[in-house]
């Protein structure tokens, strides 16, 4: 009498090889979604997050507050890479330190770029027989004519 259970499975190890096998085991496995980063670099997420860091710093005249708060983040950022890149449970803790400390960066950016505002909209950066910008659009940085 031929078993039903047994031609099932004799089909299925023809054409999907012998589902004990390690090497088929990768085939039954989900792939990961779509923009999931499988391979995580702590060293790449640091150089990324201190060439970003450099770039926003750019943006403004940083206070010594502002590099206080920039030098936080990195710290924040190299303590979050390193806890993710060995698999720790305890990345969250880690996760939500460096979303404070980019909070606290970006109000200490906003505080210099609106001293940097007030400047530019001021008499001071103007030198003698220099005439007031035609709008606020149109200002004088450093010599040059620039419309923002």
């Amino acid at each position: 009498m031929i078993n039903p259970r047994e031609v099932c499975d004799r089909v299925l190890s023809f054409f999907l090889g012998d589902l004990n096998d390690p090497s088929m085991a990768g085939v039954f496995e989900p792939d990961p979604p779509p923009g999931a980063v499988t391979n995580f670099s702590a060293a790449a997420f640091e150089l990324t997050a201190a060439i970003n860091l450099r770039l926003a710093l750019r943006l403004v005249k940083p206070t010594a507050e502002c590099l206080a708060r920039a030098e936080e983040v990195y710290e924040r950022t190299k303590l979050y890479g390193e806890l993710r890149e060995a698999g720790s449970g305890s990345t969250v803790n880690a996760e939500r330190q460096l979303a404070n400390a980019l909070e606290k960066l970006t109000a200490e950016m906003h505080a210099a770029s609106a001293s940097v505002e007030a400047f530019i909209n001021s008499d001071d950066h103007l030198g003698s027989g220099c005439a007031r910008p035609k709008s606020d659009a149109q200002v004088v940085v450093h010599g040059l004519n620039a419309t923002i």
